[in-house]
């Protein structure tokens, strides 16, 4: 090479190298700075171009490896189509993977599913009828491909060629509970095919309950119709309208379903919404109520007498595990709970005795404070006077001497002035101990009472103890009972001489004023006035004196009473008698 030659080549080169250069510097000046999300949006780009630079082209139609494809899903060597499709050089078709991807959702073959869809095939391709493979999966019922397809992007709003979506066909078959929830939202809920099913209309054709629960739960309307029958008229020639007016009413009240049920008060209606759905059996509303609460709730608040359908629903619900235990309603922050009235106390006010033995009998805790009066169940029936639940509480072992503040039950229905259900509270008193019940009644200055117990509980006539008491209470009603029962005389003494003893001043005039004989004397000889000069009370002897008592009665010791003064030494018992002496 000459000179000249070597000379001009260097230029050039040169030259080159600049240029390089200076494009080089061109392209760094005129790219954005990235920064933040901006970058991470370019590398993610920058990354999808890498990716896509690594996938072979695919022909439209006519692939080397079409038939290769088709024949290993139709053979079933599905392990063979991963093979395939990851083959360079024998490419298959776009048209061949949707057409295989549709023949999978119909053979129910899901790893070819799976191997078709990571090779990039549409999820949303369709058939000749416009059916798309998540429509062929929900017409038979793959619901693991149905997912698979969704999470994919596969499209559920779609429709084919008679208008039918995925959901439509999923409800062709009953038992597509899962499938219809999967593929059910709100555009599709409602959207009809060209011969104007909607899926409520379809689901109720199936007698579905489940479905159409769901269905209306999600938005659907009850209020269409198809040829001049509306759905109401379609789920009633179906025998199931009830059902579809209590799925509303559980959604518009936003309530559970079996408390909308027991409301009605319809054992079928529990019984199946119970076995289509076996977990709702304890579910609460917002007032914390179950099933069970619930209807004997309405018992109560509308003071409806119990019929044997309601003694049927709740037979039922406690024969299969309902809660009997106490519940709470969570109230916001700051504020106390509220808690409820158990079902035991609420089923005292149904005054339903087989209700409440079946309660104890399912664990009940029948001495169980409930509510801010610390009242038991028994107290609670004493209160409102439920004669036969205070019997079903007695017999399953309620405490009758518990007491809250306003006493025990006896007290409570006493101040109600529930006087039969007294009775049966004092008769059960009675049955353990007589005398005490007795005792019981006149402390409280109860004749019904204690009429009502010695009609039940036959008395000795030396009965000590509950004569004292009568004339310690001095209610002189009782007084004249006892002593028309033949016990009219204490320890051997009369009635008279026993309130003298007792220095009831008030007593004594009325039994005076009542005929009571001021005379009469007792097993030792002693009438009342000898009973008023040992004690210290002048009044009585006055009372007595002024009534008629004769001062020279002699006992059986041969005593007056006059002596008996001088004997106890009192001034103004023994002027007394000496005033009375001077005025004779």
């Amino acid at each position: 090479m000459s000179e000249t030659q070597s000379k001009t080549a260097k230029r050039k080169e040169k030259k080159s190298k600049g240029q390089k250069e200076a494009g080089s510097s061109t392209l760094l000046k005129e790219q954005p700075l990235l920064t933040g999300k901006s970058v991470t949006k370019n590398k993610w780009k920058m990354f999808k171009q890498e990716m896509e630079k690594d996938k072979w082209p695919r022909c439209l139609t006519n692939g080397a490896g079409d038939q290769a494809l088709i024949q290993s899903l139709t053979t079933g060597r599905v392990q063979d189509i991963a093979t395939i499709l990851q083959n360079e050089k024998l490419p298959c078709s776009s048209v061949c993977m949707n057409k295989c991807l549709i023949m999978s959702s119909y053979r129910g073959s899901k790893l070819a599913l799976v191997y078709l869809i990571s090779s990039g095939t549409d999820p949303n391709c369709a058939d000749e009828h416009g059916n798309t493979a998540l429509m062929v999966c929900a017409l038979r019922g793959f619901l693991d491909m149905a997912k698979l397809l969704v999470c994919h992007k596969a499209d559920i709003n779609r429709c084919n060629q008679d208008g039918d979506t995925a959901l439509l066909l999923a409800l062709n078959e009953a038992g597509a509970t899962d499938m219809v929830r999967l593929l059910t939202n709100k555009l599709t809920v409602n959207k009809k095919n060209k011969n104007g099913y909607s899926p409520l209309m379809k689901a109720i054709e199936l007698s579905n309950l489940d479905t159409i629960q769901m269905l209306i739960e999600a938005g659907a309307l009850i209020d269409d119709s198809i040829n001049g029958e509306t759905i109401l008229e379609m789920a009633n020639k179906k025998g199931i309208e009830k059902f579809l007016e209590i799925y509303m009413e559980s959604k518009i009240r936003n309530e559970p379903l079996l408390i909308c049920a027991v409301k009605r008060r319809d054992l079928n209606l529990v019984k199946t919404i119970y076995v289509s759905q076996p977990n709702c059996l304890n579910v609460q509303n917002a007032k914390g109520e179950t099933a069970l609460t619930a209807i004997l709730q309405i018992l109560r608040d509308n003071n409806k007498s119990i019929t044997a359908n309601d003694r049927n629903i709740i037979k039922f619900l406690l024969l299969n595990g309902v809660d009997i235990s106490l519940k709470t309603v969570k109230k916001p922050k700051g504020k106390k709970n509220q808690q409820l009235e158990s079902p035991l106390i609420l089923a005292v006010h149904t005054d339903d005795p087989d209700v409440i033995s079946w309660l104890c009998l399912c664990g009940a805790e029948v001495n169980q404070r409930v509510n801010t009066d610390e009242l038991t169940p028994l107290m609670v029936a004493a209160k409102f006077g439920h004669s036969r639940a205070l019997e079903a509480l007695l017999s399953a072992g309620a405490d009758i001497e518990a007491t809250c503040k306003d006493g025990t039950a006896l007290d409570i229905a006493l101040t109600s002035t529930r006087i039969d259900v007294a009775k049966l509270l004092i008769e059960t008193y009675g049955k353990k101990n007589p005398k005490e019940a007795f005792q019981i009644a006149i402390e409280r200055k109860e004749l019904k009472l204690l009429e009502h117990l010695s009609s039940k509980f036959p008395l000795d006539k030396d009965i000590y103890s509950i004569l004292i008491v009568a004339l310690q209470m001095g209610d002189l009603n009782i007084i004249k009972f006892l002593s028309g029962l033949g016990l009219g005389e204490m320890d051997n003494r009369p009635l008279l001489h026993g309130a003298v003893k007792l220095g009831k001043t008030d007593l004594v005039q009325a039994l005076i004023n009542s005929s009571f004989d001021v005379n009469l004397r007792d097993s030792v000889g002693d009438t009342p006035l000898h009973y008023s000069c040992a004690g210290d009370n002048p009044q009585l002897v006055r009372m007595l004196l002024k009534a008629g008592a004769d001062m020279n009665v002699k006992n059986v010791a041969g005593k007056t009473a006059f002596f008996v003064a001088i004997e106890r030494n009192n001034p103004e018992i023994i002027q007394a008698l000496l005033d009375k002496e001077t005025a004779q």
